[in-house]
């Protein structure tokens, strides 16, 4: 009897350690500001991301206009809810790099040097760069 309790113990054991793991994949949360046909090619750009692995999904999401979706971002970053990425018109692009001694924002050329991606800020206009 001893013999068959470490039997099934063995079988539970090997089944258990064979099923692959079942994790989520890691969502990514982008908040934009377009509608329309802008935003069908955000969605399909995000549908494209997300068939290509499994390891991460992009969940694109319009909220509006410009000035909502600052207004969105700000609630929702007091709220501690905020999207990994954002996407702030010019105009409120200067309340966001304010930001950037409280932590609210992480410059993208501070996240490029951390993780070793090759960048320069030099290859943008300027309304973009800043």
């Amino acid at each position: 009897m001893k013999n068959i309790y470490k039997l099934l113990l063995a079988f539970l054991v090997t089944s258990f350690l064979s099923f692959p793991t079942i994790s989520k994949p890691v969502e990514l949360h982008y908040w934009h500001g377009h509608t329309g046909k802008l935003e069908s090619i955000i969605n399909e750009i995000a549908d494209r991301w997300n068939s290509s692995q499994d390891g991460s999904k992009l969940i694109p999401t319009s909220k509006g206009s410009y000035e909502d979706i600052l207004a969105a971002f700000i609630a929702a970053y007091r709220a501690g809810e905020h999207p990994h990425m954002v996407q702030i018109y010019d105009a409120g692009a200067a309340i966001m790099v304010a930001q950037v001694k409280n932590g609210v924002v992480y410059p993208f050329e501070d996240m490029a040097d951390k993780y070793g991606v090759n960048f320069n800020k030099d290859d943008y206009i300027p309304g973009i760069r800043n």
